[in-house]
């Protein structure tokens, strides 16, 4: 009578060895992913920073540089803050917010001060800012054709992000 064979100690050996083998292999992949997931978001956030950073500043150069300064500033006897806004919105994807400040060197001892009848120009709300992860302040300092100088804030934050 031939019956089933019974086990042997070194099949049994084999199948823990392969059973220790295929863990390993699962645990390793488990932890790889992990890693990769959590170095990709860091990444992300960091070159969005920079994108934001760079962006603000190209922005800026083509405010100053298209002479809307002069035009809406200095050259109409009541600041047009909507074309200003209209130039940044046009400049700017829809999907970011943004919050211009501008401000004037006075010839007193005041130094740096808001002209009066310019106000910051932005798209949202300042809870905006504060609620996004990555937010870019992009300063800049312009003198004028006329010999003013003045000191440019660009607030960029994407839309969407943040609780």
């Amino acid at each position: 009578m031939t019956g089933p064979k019974p086990k042997t100690r070194d099949s049994s050996g084999q199948a823990r060895i392969l059973e220790t083998v295929v863990a390993a292999t699962i645990i390793f992949i488990v932890f790889t992913a992990s890693s990769f997931f959590i170095n990709n978001s860091q990444v992300t956030a960091v070159q969005e920073r920079t994108d934001l950073d760079r962006l603000g500043y190209n922005v800026l150069s083509r405010l100053t540089e298209s002479g809307t300064i002069e035009a809406t500033i200095e050259n109409e006897p009541m600041p047009l803050t909507v074309q200003l806004k209209a130039f940044l919105q046009h400049s700017l994807p829809s999907s970011i917010f943004f919050k211009l400040t501008i401000m004037n060197w006075a010839s007193n001892q005041d130094g740096w001060v808001v002209p009066n009848n310019l106000p910051s120009l932005s798209n949202s709300a300042d809870s905006s800012f504060s609620n996004s992860i990555e937010v870019s302040s992009t300063p800049m300092i312009y003198t004028s054709k006329n010999g003013n100088i003045y000191y440019l804030i660009l607030v960029l934050a994407n839309a969407g992000e943040g609780t």
